[in-house]
């Protein structure tokens, strides 16, 4: 899994219109997580407004669904989803 923070750009910048004191509103940072399966190297990604623990989880859901359907080869292996712990909030 890995997050990419990427720049949000509206307009151009005052390295092409010349002028500082013009502000853009809405530009900032969109972060983009990936994960990749390492057998079959299916990919799963999605790009959120912040990195906080509540998207990562609801991104880490989402591509656990993805990845449980993959069948993997061998007879005696069975697709497992891991269970992610986090502690209560407030502590």
């Amino acid at each position: 899994m890995d997050i990419k923070k990427l720049a949000r750009i509206v307009r151009v910048g005052h390295r092409i219109h010349g002028d500082r004191r013009r502000t853009v509103k809405g530009a900032g940072w969109e972060f983009y997580l990936a994960a990749i399966h390492d057998a079959s190297r299916v990919s799963h990604g999605e790009v959120f407004e912040s990195e906080q623990k509540e998207d990562v989880v609801a991104f880490l859901l989402a591509g656990g669904v993805q990845y449980i359907a993959i069948p993997m080869g061998g007879a005696n292996h069975k697709a497992r989803l891991v269970t992610l712990r986090f502690p209560p909030t407030g502590q």
